[in-house]
């Protein structure tokens, strides 16, 4: 019972994303498909990584979770809050120190994100809107950290900008979603904005990913024409999520963006060949 609790805590689903992301960040840094040890190294620790931060969010959110999400494993009693704490600890540590053996770069992506993660639990949980970059950022880095094993910054970073938009406008789009549960616990942009502004601040996040993505294309980085085909069908997929949420449907939206974003991914792993 304990250990499935562990488990879940992890979200397992997105920790594989995470590592996911940082094979297709190498791949395009390295341009080819190759298996090496370091980079099995910063997959494993990306997991790791991902994993603690989802604990550690868990931990940090225990109080409120007993009211608003009394599902979750602590509020539960199948994990202690300490126990979940300490979890999280060893996850980065081991994570962080993969990462060192990998090469100074990724030491510093590694150390940077851990530090993101925690600190965004830990002290800043409660503003949402701030948080909505820190854990879109956490999630871009992984393509720039699969590319720091292969020592090239140039594409992956451009990819990287990309997720990150698209990443803000679907934890806005959660925002939309978890409104209710959040009143008086976190502050989130919907609060303290008219919903229509953040609604269009959503699509402006979703252009801008669309636009950064094909950049790749137009400077002559990627050549595969099913590149721009995939990353058109991605950025049809964001449009109408961003469209679903201006008709108030923010759980269908954000469901859509998690598909954009996977297309998205295999348009940027396609690009390479």
């Amino acid at each position: 019972m304990a250990l499935s609790a562990y488990f879940k805590i992890l979200r397992p689903l997105n920790c594989i994303i995470s590592a996911v992301a940082v094979f297709i960040g190498f791949a395009v840094a390295n341009s080819a498909v190759q298996f090496t040890v370091p980079l099995l190294m910063a997959m494993i620790a990306a997991f790791l990584i991902c994993g603690a931060g989802q604990a550690v969010n868990d931990y940090y959110d225990a109080k409120i979770d007993r009211k608003i999400r009394p599902e979750k494993p602590i509020p539960l009693g199948k994990i202690s809050a300490k126990g979940a704490f300490a979890f999280s600890i060893i996850l980065f540590a081991v994570g962080i120190a993969l990462s060192y053996f990998i090469n100074i770069y990724a030491f510093a992506i590694a150390l940077a994100i851990s530090l993101l993660l925690f600190c965004y639990s830990a002290f800043l949980a409660k503003y949402k809107y701030i948080g909505n970059w820190i854990v879109a950022s956490g999630t871009a880095l992984t393509l720039v950290f699969g590319a720091s094993v292969a020592l090239n910054f140039r594409i992956a970073s451009i990819l990287a900008l990309s997720a990150l938009f698209a990443n803000v406008a679907r934890e806005l789009t959660k925002d939309f979603e978890d409104l209710d549960a959040d009143l008086g616990f976190k502050t989130s942009l919907p609060q303290l904005l008219q919903g229509r502004k953040v609604k269009l601040l959503i699509l402006a996040m979703y252009l801008a990913a669309i636009i950064v993505a094909f950049a790749p294309f137009a400077l002559g980085l990627f050549k595969n024409l099913f590149y721009p085909a995939l990353v058109a069908i991605s950025g049809i997929i964001f449009i109408y999520a961003a469209l679903l949420a201006f008709k108030n449907k923010f759980h269908r939206a954000q469901n859509l963006s998690k598909l954009g974003m996977i297309i998205a991914l295999v348009a940027f792993f396609i690009g390479i060949f």
